[in-house]
């Protein structure tokens, strides 16, 4: 491994004293067993309130139990089945492969995530509302010439539609470093498509504050790679469906 396991028994047990929380989950490559030195640590933690005071006095209680590098997610049951509903693949990947650390009334989150697993249609319909809310990016006047972030939202959409395409295919894979080539092998009339969108993620690391400031010439982004990356995402997400 890249780094040592993030000490997540303490988190565990700090949050069984937190008023108000339903459960603590652990997603993503630290669930996943696969630890390098980029990996972050995904945790969903689930309020019984909703609520800005409410997941505010939540993340206060827990922070100093959060290991390096945590990305958080908070909401409520309700919040949960929500965003279940506009990306079932992650409905697929928690009941695949989180690790559920904590929960307040036994057996509710894994009723709630089965209750939202993907069907063949919720996963088309994902992959067409992607592509039709990255439309609202081929204006870019919009950027004043920033278009590393464009190209992020770009990335960051593509890895659901490549997620959801290897679903509807049967294939139950959630790392991004493993995704993109094997859909490319599955589709490999788009393959020059699905590496094109692959090679967006150093602006997703850029936009995320996950690469230091002057790695990415932002002057010497080509305003064609918009249009192109938009084009290879629209082409993905058609062959997907098909």
């Amino acid at each position: 491994m890249g780094r040592s396991a993030p000490p997540l028994f303490d988190l565990t047990e700090a949050v069984r004293s937190v008023e108000g929380l339903d459960a603590l989950v652990l997603f993503g490559s630290v669930a996943r067993g696969v630890v390098s030195t980029d990996s972050d640590v995904d945790l969903l933690i689930v309020n019984a309130e909703p609520g800005r005071s409410a997941r505010r006095r939540t993340l206060d209680a827990v922070a100093g139990f959060l290991p390096c590098g945590a990305n958080v997610t908070t909401c409520t049951y309700g919040g949960l089945e929500q965003q279940l509903r506009r990306r079932p693949h992650f409905a697929s990947h928690l009941a695949d492969e989180s690790e559920l650390l904590y929960e307040s009334s036994q057996g509710r989150f894994e009723t709630a995530v089965t209750r939202m697993r993907p069907t063949v249609e919720t996963l088309r319909n994902e992959i067409v509302l992607e592509i039709q809310a990255l439309n609202i990016l081929a204006r870019k006047s919009q950027f004043a010439g920033l278009f590393a972030y464009p190209l992020s939202e770009i990335y960051a959409s593509s890895r659901s539609i490549v997620t959801a395409s290897l679903l509807l295919r049967d294939i139950h894979l959630y790392d991004w470093r493993l995704i993109y080539r094997d859909l490319a092998q599955a589709l490999p009339s788009v393959e020059a498509e699905i590496r094109q969108l692959e090679s967006l993620r150093p602006y997703y690391d850029y936009a995320r504050r996950r690469m230091p400031p002057g790695m990415i010439d932002l002057e010497s982004i080509d305003p064609g790679a918009l249009d192109d990356s938009l084009f290879a995402v629209r082409r993905v997400g058609e062959a997907a469906i098909k």
